[in-house]
């Protein structure tokens, strides 16, 4: 990214999907960070819904708030467990119109949180039409993998494909724009790979109920995530797509291609390992594992004939691994130029590395910070992922992102 991401914007719309049951250990906790880059105060107006039951009567208790928010600073508003629906069935049903809309007089960034879980809420501009992704699976009998989808601009006819290992399921769902109007959410107790195309530009937000920290582990935590658009249209191929990540929190990957055709990529590795895989479109996707032993601890993904969208996903090394809590600047990862010009709380840092492919060089920081707010800013093009843990739960995200191109 370079200058303000496009995940800056002045009008936003989220719903929280229901956490993991209340379990008396842990405190729900929903809010939203709202980021003031500019020089100068701004104020942020939010409306939302709170969910009453009245006998046998659903209530909807409207809320308008006005928040003021300094120069170079922000300001998280917590949210009551009213604004989230918690009985979600099996299936495609309607929901009470719990969103959360924002209205900002500048631009701002805004992360949402569930619990600690999140990351960050793209603007109304940045919705799309087209989306592909695989969800993982919960833990057996314990939770359900959720899609919630949000018209932004207009109401909006979605052509919805859900792929299991034994099923293909097709749905056409009309979504509306205007206010107190019902929310649609799809929930299914199983992985399953989804494309999604829509008449008009929509949101999609996903999550996971008691996520396995890996394939074979009984630990769960909870996943949740605004899903950027793929930009593109399914029948699109051809066209170069890279993706850097790392093996310090997770080694768990879910590939899907856009076009519904076979796609091939590499990953290529900090210690010079290779390797090439092929994943076949329009069919259910199974976990990828590759770990730092066969590539070292930062990687690249290379996909030369199909643009392809990864998710990760895994725990932060809980009990086990000793990784240090808190938060954590897990990735800062760029161009020459950015290596060059990179200031961290207005300081220099050091000790960048570098990941080498295809004669091209990518450089990598991985640090400790504390948490609170922080500004980084660089003249060439960078990605930033934050991942931590606090009170034996993970987060992962990336906090501002850019459309594809």
């Amino acid at each position: 990214m370079n200058g303000l991401s496009d995940s800056t914007g002045k009008t936003f719309v989220l719903v929280f999907p229901w956490n993991n049951d209340d379990d008396g250990l842990k405190e729900s906790f929903l809010a939203v960070d709202l980021i003031n880059h500019s020089m100068e105060n701004i104020t942020v107006d939010l409306y939302y819904n709170e969910l009453e039951f009245i006998e046998r009567d659903i209530i909807l208790r409207p809320f308008h708030i006005t928040i003021t928010i300094e120069e170079m600073n922000y300001r998280r508003h917590i949210f009551s467990k009213a604004v989230v629906y918690k009985y979600i069935y099996g299936g495609f049903n309607r929901y009470p119109d719990l969103r959360i809309f924002i209205r900002s007089s500048l631009p701002i960034n805004v992360l949402a949180y569930s619990f600690v879980e999140g990351g960050s809420v793209l603007p109304e501009d940045m919705a799309g039409k087209n989306y592909a992704l695989t969800l993982p699976a919960p833990l057996v009998n314990s939770g359900s993998a959720i899609i919630c989808l949000l018209p932004t601009i207009s109401d909006t006819n979605v052509n919805l494909t859900i792929i299991t290992s034994d099923s293909f399921e097709n749905y056409y769902i009309g979504l509306k724009v205007e206010a107190n109007r019902d929310v649609v959410i799809y929930s299914k107790k199983e992985s399953f790979t989804v494309y999604a195309n829509g008449d008009a530009p929509f949101h999609m937000i996903v999550a996971v109920q008691n996520l396995p920290v890996s394939p074979t582990s009984t630990i769960t935590d909870f996943g949740m995530l605004m899903v950027p658009p793929t930009g593109l249209s399914t029948d699109d191929s051809g066209k170069d797509d890279t993706h850097f990540s790392h093996f310090s929190t997770t080694k768990s990957f879910l590939i899907t291609p856009f076009a519904w055709t076979k796609s091939s990529f590499e990953i290529v590795g900090t210690n010079g390992n290779s390797s090439w895989h092929s994943v076949e479109g329009g069919r259910k996707q199974n976990t990828h594992s590759f770990n730092s032993s066969n590539f070292g601890i930062e990687c690249a993904f290379l996909s030369r004939s199909n643009p392809i969208n990864i998710l990760r996903y895994g725990g932060y090394g809980l009990y086990s691994d000793g990784f240090e809590g808190g938060a954590f600047l897990d990735i800062i990862i760029g161009d020459e130029r950015m290596m060059k010009t990179v200031y961290f709380d207005f300081a220099l840092p050091c000790c960048f590395t570098t990941l080498e492919y295809y004669g091209k060089e990518a450089y990598y920081l991985v640090g400790s910070v504390s948490e609170g707010f922080h500004t980084f800013m660089a003249g060439g093009k960078y990605i930033i992922i934050v991942s931590g843990e606090f009170n034996n739960t993970a987060f992962g995200y990336v906090p501002v992102l850019n459309r594809r191109l």
